[in-house]
């Protein structure tokens, strides 16, 4: 009895009799030998093109666990998630207006999109802001109708939000997913409209080594997240009750566009500056700039080029004429009865004379995936300048990271001269790949000791592109004993929360380097730094008859050209604020009057004080605070000063209904750029999924809408965005062997029986 054949044999025969077409005058002459290799070949080149092809597809549609940051992601919540499908949604442009006054800075980040489709759309989105930024503005504009947003606790803001969602009303919802990352919400867009969220936010310029810096984050970098399971000791226990939920890597990693695909989320900057002292100079590490003067203390500026990519940082700094550098300021304003002061202090510099301890010094690399291209050979760099500044007396070794951990030495050794270039080859030979395992680094770098023998420092270089900070504040916490832990933040676009909160619950403080160019000076001020720290036990103090109450409580140890910032809210009867601790051993003190240079109650100090609050209760939590008393005393400060918070929310509804009921939702994505010197090739696959293309869009009314000609240009374009959506090397390379041999057993075949049929 003959057996029949596999049902996928007879499939692929099948496909191959109904789509192959052979040359004219063979379809009878064929003999039966070469048409069934002819079948067969063109059964494997089927075969081999589909797993290729199914290689380059999505796994399964997106859905709302994929949303991801950099950009408006056009979507509903249907029932099926799954069935939905999304088309790219495309960003006019964002716009960032920044007024500085003094030490502080008010900004307004506007970002335009328009709906190009013919649907109802809700929007998600995902922008980054500074990790020091007191979010308290929402203005929305959808159409010809503005909505401010509300303050409530972010459950209550969710449930709004979704209740007018429902409703076919227009909404918007902001919910900070880490102080760096922010998600807006936006719903019921309808076809053609075009789309207006203002964000506002207040922040401190940071002071140091004599310069202002003012930093504004323009892309979320993709974030490493380990599985909460293989997190050890601390941080086991610490990713478990305290990281913020969900701890999900799809709400703060973006999908990326490739390089040269398009130019996608375009930036316009501008800023006014009133320095409040003579300047000497401004200038951007980051971008060219076009500045005007208003006399000796004010400047006004605005990109050189129309708009920039999103692809990294824009960075502005400027230092004060000689003399003119500050030792004291106070800023202060009244609200709601009391006074809201913002003060900074600048110890004197007793660095000339002191005496150099003997050091322990380990220096922690990174070299994860995220650290290819310009970042390792930045940290390489950096690391470098490091050793070579290791004194005879001082002890050090070397971690590296990735997936794993290692050190270069069993033991921290003396810095003598052999050690040191065995040091600098091992670093030179690093190459980046692999996760970001800060945790399995930590735990080698940090042993708790207590030695008064030596000055025991961490010196931890990395992009910080890691989505997992509390756990590892937990891990610096349980683990640092005396040691002072400082970071140095690696490339275009650092993860600045991480950076500046580790230093901070490491006892130290933290350098950026952008680019080589830099390496020498920003290292050598931070190394210079912290051979000898400065200024210790500070406290500072205001009569207790008027209800003081100072953030951040505890201050670090200060070293050379940083200064003691911190926000006080008292009674209007306070007399002095006294500042104090010991400077090189010896006692220190200065007293700062209660009450100078008010800010005219704008809200400004208040919503930094509230901040300051916020971030101080947050910082308890690796200690073993109660994370449900901290969480009652964050959204009480946040709800009476309007403050977007890990449980509070901005939201905006707007009653009047939109969308026709029974009209659906329709859902897409627009994805970020990969920041500006990361390595493409780890990022993205050979292949690149073809877009899609959009219909003509119509308004409510059924009328045509005209979309801006460039937006749709870029819509349609065949050089638009690629998405990485598979890791290198999904599409099979079997496949394509198999792909190969298919065409050349086709040519063949046909060639010889072409040969055939003419004679």
């Amino acid at each position: 009895m003959p057996t029949s054949a596999p049902a996928a044999l007879v499939a692929v025969h099948a496909r191959a009799s109904t789509t192959l077409r052979r040359p004219s005058g063979l379809e009878d002459g064929m003999p039966r030998w070469v048409q069934l290799l002819l079948a067969a070949a063109a059964g494997l080149a089927t075969f081999a093109q589909g797993g290729a092809a199914r290689a380059e597809l999505p796994p399964r549609p997106l859905v709302p666990a994929d949303f991801r940051s950099g950009g408006l992601l056009l979507g509903a919540t249907p029932t099926s998630a799954d069935a939905v499908a999304r088309l790219p949604a495309p960003l006019l442009h964002t716009d960032v207006r920044i007024e500085v006054d003094g030490i502080v800075a008010r900004a307004t980040v506007t970002q335009h999109f328009f709906n190009p489709s013919p649907d109802w759309l809700e929007g998600t989105y995902v922008f980054p802001l500074p990790e020091g930024a007191a979010v308290d503005r929402l203005r929305l504009r959808i159409g010809d109708r503005f909505v401010d947003g509300r303050i409530d606790e972010r459950a209550a803001a969710r449930q709004r939000y979704d209740a007018a969602r429902d409703a076919g009303a227009r909404a918007a919802l902001i919910e900070q997913e880490r102080p760096n990352i922010f998600m807006s919400t936006v719903a019921n867009i309808g076809p053609g409209e075009d789309v207006i969220v203002q964000v506002g936010y207040r922040e401190t310029v940071r002071f140091d080594d004599g310069r202002y810096t003012l930093r504004v984050p323009l892309v979320v970098a993709p974030r490493f997240v380990p599985p909460a399971a293989s997190l050890r000791h601390a941080g086991e226990a610490l990713a478990a009750g305290l990281a913020p939920a969900p701890l999900a890597a799809a709400r703060i990693a973006p999908p990326l566009v490739q390089p040269g695909r398009g130019h996608a989320s375009p930036v316009t900057l501008s800023a006014s500056v009133a320095a409040g002292m003579p300047l000497a100079e401004m200038h951007s590490p980051s971008h060219a700039l076009l500045i005007s003067g208003q006399g000796t203390s004010a400047r006004t500026l605005s990109l050189a080029d129309d708009a920039v990519p999103a692809d990294r940082d824009f960075v502005l700094e400027w230092r004060p004429a000689a003399g003119a550098a500050p030792t004291a300021a106070v800023l202060s304003e009244e609200r709601s009865g009391f006074v809201h002061a913002l003060v900074m202090v600048m110890p004197p510099d007793p660095r000339s004379g002191a005496a150099r301890q003997p050091r322990e010094v380990v220096f922690v690399i990174d070299t994860s995936g995220s650290m290819s291209g310009q970042s390792i050979a930045q940290a390489q760099a950096a690391l470098a300048l490091a050793i070579d500044r290791l004194g005879p007396d001082d002890r050090f070794n070397v971690v590296r990271f990735s997936d794993d951990a290692s050190t270069l030495f069993p033991v921290p050794v003396r810095a003598h001269p052999a050690a040191r270039a065995a040091a600098q080859e091992w670093v030179r030979a690093l190459i980046a790949q692999g996760g970001t395992r800060m945790d399995r680094a930590l735990e080698l770098a940090l042993d708790g000791r207590v030695d008064s023998r030596r000055l025991r420092q961490i010196v931890f270089i990395t992009d910080g592109a890691v989505g997992n900070e509390d756990a590892l504040f937990g891990l610096i916490v349980a683990g640092l004993g005396d040691s002072r832990l400082f970071t140095v933040g690696i490339g275009s676009a650092p993860n600045g929360h991480f950076l500046r909160k580790a230093a901070q619950h490491g006892g130290g403080t933290h350098a950026h380097v952008a680019n080589l160019a830099e390496v020498a000076e920003r290292m050598g001020s931070l190394l210079a730094k912290i051979e000898t720290p400065v200024l210790t036990d500070i406290a500072i103090a205001v009569d207790a008859e008027a209800a003081p109450e100072t953030w951040p409580k505890r201050i670090p140890d200060l070293y050379a050209g940083e200064p003691v910032v911190a926000t006080v809210r008292h009674l209007p009867t306070a007399g002095p604020i006294v500042v104090t601790g010991r400077l090189a051993g010896r006692p220190w003190r200065v007293e700062l009057p209660p009450a100078a240079s008010p800010t005219g109650g704008n809200g400004s100090i208040a919503a930094l004080w509230a901040r300051a609050k916020v971030d101080a209760l947050l910082d308890t939590l690796p200690s073993g605070a109660d994370p449900e008393h901290v969480r009652r005393d964050v959204i009480a400060t946040a709800l009476a000063h309007d403050l977007v918070t890990r449980w509070t929310s901005l939201v905006a509804v707007d009653v009047t209904p939109a969308r026709p009921e029974g009209t659906p939702i329709e859902q897409s994505i627009l994805p970020t750029l990969l920041p500006q010197g990361w390595d493409p090739a780890v990022f993205f696959p050979t292949r690149s999924i073809e877009r899609p293309r959009w219909p003509a869009p119509q308004r409510a009314d059924g009328e045509p809408v005209e979309a801006p000609a460039a937006l749709v240009a870029l819509a349609n374009s065949e050089s638009g965005p690629a998405l990485r959506t598979l890791p290198q090397g999904a599409t099979s390379s079997f496949a394509r062997i198999l792909a190969a041999i298919a065409s050349f057993l086709l040519a063949g075949i046909l060639l010889l029986s072409s040969r055939k049929v003419r004679t």
